[in-house]
């Protein structure tokens, strides 16, 4: 009996540990749940890509840059990046200045060399 549940529960269990890095939400956005952010990649010719980084939750803009850091580190390889910043860059004072302010998305362009 013990045997029989955990032949059936073994399974399960290996699928949803190999779905918990990144799902793709119904609005074309990817979610990383260890990021804790939302991010959509439109290319937009063959060395640039435009990136869109929402928070869900309370995911810093620290967390959110270091992704994006890191997704063009993952896009263009080790031939080096260049990062635009197109939206939704916070200032130093803007969390004290505007507590309850809505942040936007953070919006780059990535190009690889």
């Amino acid at each position: 009996m013990k045997s029989s549940v955990l032949t059936r529960l073994l399974p399960l269990a290996l699928i949803a540990s190999f779905s918990v890095g990144a799902q793709k939400a119904d609005s074309g956005f990817i979610r990383d749940f260890e990021h804790s952010v939302q991010f959509s990649i439109e290319n937009i010719d063959e060395k640039t890509h435009r990136l869109i980084v929402t928070r869900q939750g309370r995911a810093s803009f620290e967390v959110m840059n270091v992704f994006a850091t890191r997704k063009a580190r993952q896009i263009c390889g080790n031939l080096g990046f260049s990062i635009k910043y197109l939206e939704g860059v916070e200032l130093f004072d803007d969390k004290r200045a505007k507590p309850n302010y809505i942040f936007p998305s953070l919006k780059v362009d990535i190009r690889c060399p």
